[in-house]
This record gives C-alpha cells, structure tokens and sequence, in this order.
C-alpha cells in the first residue's frame, strides 16, 4: 500500500467512525487495560486517544471503502499505536530505573533547558500530540522523560567507537549517501573519510539502541488485552 491509499484509508476510518478522538475532544473515560507493562497500565482510553491523534494528523481526502475492509485497517493501525506505547513505557521505565541506581542523573539546567525546547516547539498540549500522537501525559511531563531517556542513550552508546574499515563497508555498502550530487559517482574514500566515519558510528549507536529495545521486550513482562490482529 502506497502512503497515499494509506492517507486515503486513514481518512476513510475518520469519516466512518472507526477512530478514536482527536486531539482536544472529550476522552474516552474506558480505563480497562489496553496492555499492561511490568504492572503499568496502558488503559483503552489512552490508546483510543493516540490513535485519534494520528487520524487528526492526516490530511484530509475522501475514500470509498467497505466497513469491514476499513476495520481491518483501523485494527492494524491500533495494534501498531499500541506497540509504539508500550515501547515507550518500557524505555520509560528502564531510565527511571536507571536513575534510581544512580547510573544516569539529569541536572536541573538541563531539565529546564529540555524543558524550555519542548514548549517552544510546541505551544501547546495539541500541538505535541500531533507531533507525537502516541505521548502519554502532558508536555512538561514528556520533556521530563524524554530528557531522561537521552541521558540513558548516551549512557548505552558512550564506549560505542568504529574503525576505520567499518567506516569504509559501510561507504561502500551505502554509496549513494556519499556520491557526487552532480555526476552521481562515488569519490574515493579518502575524500569522505571524516563523513564515513561519523556516519558509520551513528549507524552503529542505533544498532546498539535497537538490540536495547529488543532486549527490553525480551526480557519485560507485557501483557496485551486486546485481540492481535490475523494480518499486521
């Protein structure tokens, strides 16, 4: 599916009444668990509420679809919110949890510094949800975790470091990144060196993240209680 017919489908689902509430429109006040993270509840109130906020986010269009083809999708689409949230919850918890141990700390100018970014990007509580729909709790406490969650990133990827023959597989295993706007060509790697590099080491930061999260729902207790839909 192209991300047109997806635009298309997710406005279909808005105007068929499949979605939650958008952003700024009474919650839902279902707090029956959605999925339950190390004891932390995701309620069907939050989620119908995230799902909502990424219909908003939409452009607007029209689409013709059959109510039970546009369920499916709508299913999909809040099983993946859902997964989205509790990701967040288990790295939320993971930095907490670091801090309490005194392995990260994030010091009052920085909070007030992340803080402050945070409300200039988004005046308001409306516009953080559609930037980020799958948000739980207000802009402040947002900035709080997400100022969290950075400490523990550079904590897990500080001894992260790459040599020069991996930045050189990687130039070569992604040419376009360093050819020539111009001819299209790929320049010898000495001329791409410091770029390779810096590149290579971001590429590998985010493997490490990635295995982290990986570990995270490995190793934590999630319980979904909401049907996982026959076709994601």
């Amino acid at each position: 599916m192209t991300s047109r017919h997806l635009r298309l489908v997710l406005t279909g689902l808005a105007l068929l009444g499949l979605s939650a509430r958008p952003p700024g429109a009474e919650r839902s006040a279902d707090s029956r668990p959605a999925a339950t993270v190390n004891g932390e509840v995701i309620t069907l109130a939050e989620l119908d509420e995230a799902v909502g906020a990424r219909l908003a986010a939409r452009p607007q269009g029209t689409v013709t679809m059959e109510p039970s083809a546009a369920a499916r999708v709508h299913e999909r689409l809040q099983w993946k919110t859902l997964r989205a949230m509790v990701t967040d919850v288990l790295e939320t918890q993971a930095a907490k949890e670091a801090q309490r141990k005194g392995a990260i700390a994030v010091d009052p100018g920085s909070l007030q510094k992340a803080l402050n970014e945070v409300r200039r990007a988004y005046p308001n509580e409306a516009d953080l949800r559609r930037a980020h729909p799958t948000t739980r709790g207000t802009r402040d406490e947002w900035a709080q975790r997400q100022a969290l969650k950075g400490a523990l990133m550079r904590e897990l990827t500080k001894g992260v470091a790459v040599t020069e023959q991996e930045a050189r597989e990687f130039c070569a295993r992604y040419p376009a990144a360093f050819s020539d706007p111009k001819t299209g060509k790929a320049p010898a790697f000495d001329t791409v060196r410091e770029r390779a590099l810096a590149s290579a080491l971001v590429s590998k930061k985010m493997d490490r993240t990635k295995d982290w999260r990986k570990g995270l729902w490995r190793e934590g207790k999630v319980q979904f209680h909401i049907p996982v839909p026959e076709r994601l």
